[in-house]
Formats: C-alpha cells, structure tokens, sequence
C-alpha cells in the first residue's frame, strides 16, 4: 500500500469494484506466491537448495577463499566475521549459505529453476550481506560484488545481467535485498546463476539467504471510496450505511485484453487465504461479520489464474466489524437535594449526556447527577472510530416529606393518623417515636401503616412526641416533635 492511514465507514455492506487505468505500463507492481524459494534450510534439516557450484565445501573449519558452507550465524564461516542471524529464521535455526569468494571472479552458484508460466513476467530476488566488519583487514577488505545471470538451458541469456555493485562492510552486519525482473517468453525452465565479480584476498565474504522467484504483474491497490489508499476499514455493526471499496490496477500490456480475477478472504488466527466461491468477476460484494482480510488474485488469463504460480495478488484489506458496549444502566433513586454518580460500564471514549440539566459535566464517564426531579439521561457513547450505542438511565427523586406537627386521635375519622405524605416512596424507612422520658412508644419500618396514637394497643395521652425518621436515601436523619391532640 502507498499510504497507512485508517479510517472509519459505517457499514453492513461493502462492494468492491475492479477499476483499469489507463496511465501507462505498469512493470511489476503486485507479485505472486514464491515458485522457487530457497531458504537453505535449518540446522536440523540443512538445504543446499538444489544448486550447484564449483566452490569448494568446507563444514569443519573456517572458510579459505574458494570455499563455501551452510552455517546458521556469519561467524561461523570465520571466527572474525559478523554475528549475522539467519535472515530467514532469526532465532538461529534457520540456514545460510557462508561464501568466501574464489582469488578469480567467475560463477559460484547455478541452480535450475522449473514451473515458470509462459509468457509471464518474474520477479527474482535474495538477501545478501557483507559478513566482513569495518575493521577486517585492517579496514581495507575488499567488497563483494555479485552478478545475477537468468540463462536458458543452452546456456544463452535471457535478460541483461543484474551487478549489486560492491556492497561494503558496516560496523553491523546488514541484509540487503538485491533483485530483477525477466519475461518467460515461451520457456518454462531456466539457470540461475550467480556470479563473483571482484577477485579474491581479504575480504570478498558474504552471505546469501533467501532466493526467491515470483509471478509479477501491474500494481493492484484496494481503497475505499472517498479515502485513497487505505488498509484497515472500521465499520460498526449498527450502521446499514454501504460503502464502496474499489481496486485499482495500474495498466499492463499483458493484462490488457482478457484480465482474470478470484477474489479471497481470511479470518483472524488463519494463515491460508481461502477463494471465495462464485467471486471471479471485477466486483464483489460483502457482507463482514469477522475480523476479515480481503485481497484479489489476478492474472492475464484464467489459465493463469488457475495456476497460483503465474497470477499475482493484491495487497491485502482488513475489514474489522467494530462495537461500542454498553450495558443496561439501572434506575437510581435520591432524595431531595441528595446527588449520585453515574456509572456506565463501556469500552467507549466519548460520551454525550443528555439533557445536561442536573449533571456536573454532561461529556464525561461519570458525570455527578443532582436533579430536582425525576429525569431520563439518555447516554450515547463513542469510539475513535465513530462506532456508538445508546443507552437511558433514569434518576427518580422522591418526594419532599411533609411531617405534620399534629394529629387528633379521637375517631371522628378526620385527622386521626399522623400521616406523613411521601414517605412510602422511601424503601426501609424507619420510624420511632418517643415520650418525653425517651421511652420507645412506637417504631415502623417501611411506615405501612401510620401512628394512630396507640401503643401496644393502649391509647397514649395526649401531648408531645418525639420522632426519628431514618432511611438510606436521607442524607441524614429527621428528627422533631408531633403533639397528640384530642
């Protein structure tokens, strides 16, 4: 990809379009599954690749010139070169090959190379690393040099010759990748062969890992609409917004007739890319449900495409279903005057109360809520990438207690309870009431029925009492005086 910036769309639909340009020739954009691949193997299971050279194997002592091993660290050619790791295998199990140029330039590593396509344009390429330090023979140790020549089996040349140029030593040892690109023409098979340019003496060492073939073929990128070259799309599971996501390939002359696609997919934890069934056309539209990566094979013609050692592939698009939790909220209950924080449990950033009215701060997590009514707080919360959910909370504040300071038990039928209005609305509330000598002549909790002047079923005389009302939802006791009348 040219960019790696993320974006957000909204989306339950997407639907990937296969664009052409028309601005000139693309060479080698996109490149296809590894034909050759030729790692040298690990310590267990060493690998010389199928090669052959006319260099000399030494895997006792150290490297004289002309000579070669696999080793899985650059000092194991000599003592005084690089700590190099295996490119391949950085934690030392994988294998290189160790070289120690011959005094005459000249090959010193030839390799067949079978299955390529016909007619189809290969990118090859290998790691290579200079093993001598800065310091290796008395800083003036000479550089490798490397010449890559694709030759047909009667030994003719089929591309013009590929020179690193000399690759100097370093402080540190340092893979390069060193490669170039051939057309097949009508030939399946060919020589690779590699080639010393500068003579030997001190210095001329390196390292070679890696050597690789591949189908190449014009650069296909997939963006989204709007958002040029993106990677990574975020889409949130409550929206049902489409949106399009194209793929651009840039022209190529061998893909310019008849161009054949397979759109594939993965799922996260996977490593093998899947075809999707049907989707052979220049669109596809999907509906994600997972983590999923998304990319397209193409090649110049569905012969090609069938074999995966002649199409190329795109990069690949991640498409990640995104959500906002938030749990239900319970209703609260306060008291007159009385305040509560709120506290939402979610993964989200952002947050936006609503109204504002009675709370501390209305785009905060836990905003302190104080109102002087019963009010719904709709909460919607947010992510970075625009994903929200919604959720209501209401703060219910009970009544005001009025607490008459008489009543008259006579039995007239009017005012004979001391009824205190509100305060069934107070869960567990209790309430004692006391003589003047502080002796307990009633308590309630929950107050269900009201204080009708009695006392374990004795008629109390008239005059003043003395209440504690207690609840959980008070921010203190209330405390005072009611006088029984007659």
């Amino acid at each position: 990809m040219r960019y790696t910036a993320t974006y957000f769309f909204g989306i339950s639909c997407l639907v990937l379009s296969l664009l052409s340009s028309v601005e000139g020739w693309a060479q080698c954009g996109s490149v296809g599954d590894p034909i050759v691949n030729i790692t040298f193997g690990t310590r267990l299971n060493p690998d010389f690749g199928g090669g052959t050279t006319t260099y000399h194997r030494n895997e006792q002592g150290e490297l004289n010139d002309g000579e070669y091993k696999l080793g899985s660290n650059g000092n194991q050619g000599r003592e005084s070169w690089h700590n190099l790791r295996d490119h391949t295998h950085p934690n030392e199990e994988g294998m290189m090959l160790l070289v120690n140029a011959s005094y005459d330039t000249g090959e010193f590593y030839r390799i067949r190379v079978s299955g390529l396509c016909q007619d189809t344009r290969f990118r090859f390429s290998a790691w290579i690393a200079n093993v001598n330090n800065i310091a290796e023979c008395d800083s003036n140790a000479l550089s490798p040099n490397v010449r890559f020549v694709i030759e047909d089996l009667n030994g003719n040349a089929v591309s013009l010759p590929y020179v690193t140029g000399n690759i100097p030593p370093s402080a540190t040892p340092q893979w390069q990748p060193y490669g170039f690109e051939f057309d097949t023409g009508n030939q399946t098979e060919f020589y690779l062969v590699l080639i010393n340019e500068n003579p030997g003496g001190c210095g001329n060492d390196l390292a070679i890992d890696d050597i690789q073939f591949r189908p190449c073929g014009p650069e296909i990128t997939l963006d989204a609409a709007l958002t040029r070259g993106t990677d990574t799309i975020f889409f949130c599971e409550e929206s049902a917004s489409p949106i399009a996501i194209t793929s651009a390939m840039e022209a190529s002359e061998a893909y310019a007739t008849a161009p054949a696609f397979q759109w594939q997919t993965r799922y996260e934890g996977q490593t093998e890319w899947q075809d999707i069934p049907g989707e052979t056309g220049a669109s596809l539209t999907i509906r994600p449900v997972h983590y999923q990566w998304y990319r397209v094979t193409a090649a110049a013609s569905k012969a090609n495409l069938d074999n995966r050692l002649c199409r190329v592939v795109s990069d690949s698009l991640v498409v990640i279903r995104d959500t906002v939790h938030l749990a239900p909220m319970e209703d609260l209950v306060i008291s007159p005057g009385q305040q509560i924080s709120l506290h939402p449990q979610t993964n989200g950033t952002q947050f936006h109360w609503h109204p504002a009215v009675g709370l501390s701060n209305a785009t905060v997590r836990n905003p302190v809520a104080y109102p002087t009514e019963t009010t719904t707080y709709q909460l919607m919360v947010s992510n970075t990438q625009g994903c929200y959910n919604v959720a209501l909370v209401t703060v219910r504040v009970l009544p005001e207690l009025i607490l008459p300071n008489t009543f008259t038990p006579n039995g007239d039928g009017i005012n004979d309870t001391w009824v205190i209005a509100g305060l069934d609305e107070y869960p567990s509330a209790s309430v004692q009431v006391f003589n003047r000598w502080g002796a307990l002549v009633f308590s309630s909790e929950g107050y269900q029925a009201p204080w009708d002047g009695q006392s374990n079923g004795a008629q109390l005389p008239t005059g003043t009492y003395y209440y504690i009302i207690s609840s959980k939802l008070l921010t203190r006791p209330l405390t005072g005086s009611v006088t029984m009348l007659k």
